[in-house]
Order: C-alpha cells, then structure tokens, then sequence
C-alpha cells in the first residue's frame, strides 16, 4: 500500500497508526492528517512565510475552512 493511502486512513478509533521506515532508517508512525490539521491552509501560510521566507500571502481555503 502507498505510504501516503495508509497514513490518511489511518483515522484513530477506526486503523491502526501506519508504521513506515523512512530512508534514513527512521521509524515513523503516520496517523490521519485531521488529528493535527483538519484545516491545513495555516499550516500552508505558516510554510510559505517561515520556511520559504514569501511576502504579501493569500489563502484561498474552499472546503474545510
């Protein structure tokens, strides 16, 4: 199964948590992406400002947000 497909459905309460080594030889322990972030465009604003350093950022968020 593709890493990505067993993390999302990984939902608590329903999957198991989905164990992956990475290529560094790290476990890691994957669950359903809505435990942390139902709504992901923060985290999305938070990554262009911070991390790739952008200016004047628009969030355009049709669905869950």
């Amino acid at each position: 199964m593709d890493v990505a497909a067993g993390a999302t459905s990984a939902a608590p309460g329903y999957f198991d948590p989905r164990i992956y080594e990475n290529g560094n030889g790290e476990r890691e322990v994957l669950v359903d992406g809505g435990i942390i972030a139902n709504n992901p465009s923060m985290y999305a604003f938070i990554f262009a400002s911070e991390f790739k350093k952008q200016k004047n950022i628009r969030v355009i968020s049709i669905g869950t947000g």
